[in-house]
């Protein structure tokens, strides 16, 4: 019985802590705005099983994620190369695996702070 309460305990726990997992999927919109809005970029990926449905505190509606081009999580120039794969893919067809923080958002929206094409 005590271990039950103490495994209850350390899960209760660990959901408070934000998390990271990652998505596959196509890219399926892209955009690109000023700075004050999403990071100044952002893509969709259409995702069988996105990021919200794996435990992560996203947007359940759709599988934004931010890149953050204008260099507030991370430089700008990770930003934008980032969202250059994601815009490389999106032209060729290839499948992504984006990985995704939820403790680190833009308007709500999570970071994406990897991206790797997939070869089908």
């Amino acid at each position: 019985m005590k271990s039950l309460i103490m495994t209850t305990a350390l899960m209760m726990s660990l959901s408070a802590y934000g998390a990271t997992t990652e998505i596959y999927g196509k890219v399926t919109t892209i955009i690109a705005s000023d700075s004050t809005i999403y990071g100044g970029c952002m893509v969709r990926i259409n995702s069988p099983v996105g990021a919200a449905a794996k435990g992560l505190n996203c947007p359940a509606e759709f599988d934004f994620v931010t890149f953050s081009c204008d260099g507030t999580m991370h430089s700008v120039s990770e930003g934008k190369r980032l969202f250059d794969l994601a815009q490389l893919a999106s032209l060729t067809n290839k499948t992504v695996r984006v990985f995704i923080d939820d403790t680190r958002k833009m308007n709500g929206w999570c970071l994406g702070y990897r991206i790797d094409i997939i070869e089908q």
